[in-house]
């Protein structure tokens, strides 16, 4: 996902973490390319709304996105299930 909305965003890896920077989030390169390459977990919450900020607006991530799919990521799967299950 994070990989497909930077693409389409057309912002190099540098500017978007200059942009995360300017909204008070300090983002840098190498992390942003491990989250890209898949070499570490979900970013924190605080790296995810700030990507959310910065790409939402020009790529088709959708607000709350990246912060609901790291949750969804980090939870495990027989734990979300019973989640669903009791939402229904």
């Amino acid at each position: 996902m994070l990989q497909k909305v930077v693409s389409e965003s057309g912002l190099s890896h540098r500017k978007i973490c200059a942009r995360c920077v300017g909204i008070g989030v300090s983002l840098i390169q190498g992390y942003l390319g491990m989250l890209l390459r898949g070499e570490c977990g979900p970013a924190s919450d605080k790296i995810n709304r700030a990507l959310e900020q910065v790409l939402s607006p020009i790529s088709s991530l959708k607000t709350d996105e990246l912060y609901l799919l790291a949750y969804k990521e980090k939870i495990p799967a027989e734990a979300l299930e019973k989640l669903i299950q009791e939402a229904r």
